[in-house]
């Protein structure tokens, strides 16, 4: 009997413990089986390892965060840290890594890419290639961080946004920087330890950028182009103003044709449209309902109608904000998708949280809420229509980089007229006009904002010296800060307050913030190419989607997936820059140089 997030008879708290002994067991008996060579598919036991401590671990991850019953909550998150301190010791077994090299026979992509992904989770997360003293050193690094990570988070959220009209400060020495200071000082000494010159190099080793140089070069192209925008700094400073107004008036402000029931009907006629699949709400006595830990979460089977009613996965939506919730929007993969052993498929399950008030049902979201909400939906879609041999690699499991791609590629169905429709058929044409011209006015400010973030975050992890943490680092930080800050931060309209109070990024996307600029790129390219007014051929463009990049998950390297979906052409910043109307150069200018973003092909590159 499936229990609550989708577990085996999980009812009572206490049946976490149970379910967190099971899974270290039966993973023992792989893991055995795997050093006996009881079995001759070796990377279909490793991704059985994978699935059999994933499937708890993450649904005790869920829960910590979002069950309404504190016991249970107090429950996952013991068996949470129990579970990712043994996946840390598989990590780090030497036996496993060598069984691995010695018995992997990859054939196809997928095969290749498995042992790739193994082999750099064996020597970057367990150091398997380090001395017994060193892996011992990783462990200690790794568990400090994580402490030090959710030290960042608790202080971020004390740091209120300022009002627009708040003067610059430095960063200074806040208890926030403090935090910072040593989060950044334990991850470049782990990368110390790794033999990588910075966590930044370690970090976008595998990422599609190809490392913190590529990286760099992105945002300096992007700096350029905004720096010679056609508009003078002060006219810019006053949209910069105005813009903050612009969207509390009317980007965020709640609209009734907006309503929450009639923007998941939208969401179900627009995947209809796209890709053929039916989301179909599960009735109380279904086996997915079961899995619900809250009666505001609504769940959906997912069906493929042109495939003879086909399924696809299961879709949980936690869209209301309460107490004891997290409040931030948010994706979690429930359940990879895998090829089983007797030839049938496991199926995919994906949540969707989002915090919004309760009124959204009745008074509508805001055109901000609105886009909130595709994002999230679009990464799940990615975790529930893929379609890979292995749950290791299924879905979001991509360089960090490229998962957001899908994600910014269905805001853009809120950015169209016409698609809007679809999500509101109850808004006029105007009012869809004016909220679309109204988006299209915020995209360059923003985008110069996230410019300026992303440059913080990859100097903090690109610069900061290894001992920073045993002189106090603070000043250090600080001047890190204020330094990229002012360098690109583009009309100086970027307070390090604002900058602090969203470290929850920095903290998950640590080094890595400038993948949303990627994804921006990426997506406008795909947009442009396949959905911009061609309405009439959305079917065939959401099924090469579909077929092309969303299938694959991680089971193929991001610049094959990009360059397919494009027809063999590289991406370049200059299509995002002309939807920002930015100064667009007059030569096409790559995102991605030769060699970035990895090849098809064996992990001799990571061993």
């Amino acid at each position: 009997m499936r229990g609550l997030f989708g577990l085996e008879r999980l009812v009572q708290p206490q049946d976490w413990f149970r379910l967190g002994e099971h899974a270290v067991r039966r993973c023992e008996q792989i893991a055995q089986g795997i050093l006996q060579r009881t079995s001759g598919r070796l990377l279909y036991e490793f991704d059985t390892l994978s699935d059999t401590l994933c499937q708890v671990l993450d649904a005790a991850e869920l829960a910590s965060e979002l069950s309404p019953d504190p016991h249970h909550v107090e429950a996952s998150m013991a068996v949470a840290k129990q579970l990712n301190e043994y996946m840390q010791s598989l990590n780090g077994n030497t036996a496993l890594f060598e069984a691995l090299i010695a018995g992997a026979e990859p054939r196809t992509a997928e095969e290749h890419e498995m042992v790739r992904s193994l082999a750099r989770d064996f020597a970057l997360r367990g150091g398997v290639q380090a001395t017994a003293a060193q892996r011992r050193r990783i462990q200690e690094l790794q568990q400090r961080i994580e402490m030090s990570e959710r030290e960042v988070l608790r202080q971020a959220q004390r740091v209120r946004p300022p009002d627009p009209d708040t003067p610059h400060r430095p960063a200074g020495d806040t208890a926030v920087v403090r935090c910072l200071s040593t989060l950044l000082a334990q991850r470049q000494q782990l990368a110390g330890v790794l033999g990588y010159r910075s966590y930044a190099d370690l970090a976008l080793a595998d990422r599609l950028i190809g490392s913190p140089e590529n990286a760099w070069r992105l945002l300096n192209v992007l700096r350029k182009a905004f720096t010679m925008a056609e508009h003078g700094g002060n006219i810019l400073q006053l949209m910069r103003r105005d813009m903050r107004v612009d969207r509390s008036e009317m980007l965020n402000e709640p609209r009734s044709f907006l309503a929450l029931p009639q923007v998941l009907a939208g969401l179900q006629r627009l995947t209809r449209h796209l890709f053929g699949i039916a989301l179909t709400p599960v009735r109380e006595r279904d086996e997915a309902a079961t899995a619900v830990w809250h009666p505001a979460v609504r769940a959906y089977r997912l069906v493929d109608v042109e495939r003879g009613e086909q399924p696809v996965g299961e879709l949980y939506l936690d869209l209301h904000e309460r107490d004891g919730k997290r409040e931030q929007a948010a994706h979690y993969a429930l359940r990879g998708g895998r090829q089983l052993y007797d030839g049938t498929y496991q199926l995919p399950s994906a949540v969707v949280v989002c915090d919004f008030e309760a009124e959204v049902d009745t008074d509508g979201l805001s055109y901000h809420q609105l886009q909130t909400l595709l994002h999230e939906y679009g990464h799940a879609l990615h975790t529930l229509l893929s379609r890979t041999q292995f749950q290791h690699l299924s879905g979001t499991r991509v360089a960090l980089d490229f998962a957001e791609v899908p994600s910014h590629l269905m805001e853009y169905f809120a950015r169209d007229v016409q698609w809007l429709k679809c999500l509101a058929p109850n808004a006029s044409w105007i009012m869809r006009k004016c909220l679309v011209e109204g988006h299209a006015k915020m995209a360059r400010p923003e985008a110069q904002e996230l410019l300026a973030v992303s440059a913080v975050d990859l100097a903090l992890h690109n610069h900061l010296p290894p001992a920073a943490e045993a002189v106090g680092g603070h000043p250090d930080v600080a001047a890190v800060i204020d330094a990229a800050r002012s360098a690109y931060d583009i009309e100086n309209n970027l307070p390090n307050e604002l900058l602090l109070s969203r470290l929850s990024h920095l903290v998950g996307y640590g080094s890595s913030h400038y993948s949303y600029l990627v994804a921006e790129v990426i997506a406008a390219e795909i947009w442009q190419a396949h959905f911009h007014q061609r309405h009439h051929r959305i079917r065939d463009a959401g099924e090469r989607l579909r077929r092309e990049v969303l299938a694959y998950g991680g089971a193929r390297s991001p610049r094959h997936l990009v360059r397919s979906i494009l027809d063999d052409r590289e991406p370049s910043v200059n299509c995002w820059l002309r939807e920002l109307r930015a100064t667009v150069p007059d030569d096409p200018v790559p995102l991605l140089l030769p060699g970035d973003g990895g090849t098809d092909g064996d992990c001799a590159h990571v061993l």
